[in-house]
């Protein structure tokens, strides 16, 4: 038996937290929405993976990701292949795995950058930097007498 305050969670949160990804809204947003700390959201996504789930696809929806090359690349994924050996005798043999590819950070930067270019582009960098020249090295080898 469960002891403790019961959770304020409603499944009408899983549809409400689609929209509100959808128009924009990040973690902080939302967990200002139900008026609850982002520990409880963060509890929340982990508890029910359908409100975490809604809110991730919402958020992708809107921000064009829908796409699933980008958003694939973005976050990572796995995906399942099989490869056949031949024994020294000839025999086949088929193996499966799945083979995970991480998630790539600069398409993820790309996306920040297109997204909020005020937060995540911050200022134009310079064409080249210049230098101010160096001293002439001294001479290598015994000193001259």
């Amino acid at each position: 038996m469960r002891t403790g305050r019961p959770s304020r969670y409603k499944p009408a949160f899983v549809e409400q937290a689609r929209l509100l990804g959808r128009l924009g809204a990040d973690t902080a947003d939302l967990a200002g929405f139900f008026s609850v700390s982002l520990a409880t959201l963060y509890r929340w996504q982990a508890r029910y993976p359908d409100f975490g789930l809604a809110f991730a696809m919402g958020r992708a929806q809107g921000e064009g990701l829908e796409k699933p090359g980008m958003f694939r690349r973005a976050t990572g994924y796995a995906f399942s292949a099989r490869r056949e050996y031949r024994t020294r005798a000839g025999e086949p043999i088929a193996a499966d795995f799945t083979v995970r590819v991480p998630a790539d950070p600069k398409v993820a930067l790309r996306w920040l950058r297109n997204r909020r270019p005020e937060t995540w582009c911050g200022e134009a960098r310079p064409a080249a930097i210049k230098r101010a020249p160096r001293p002439p090295r001294p001479p290598r080898g015994p000193a001259p007498e």
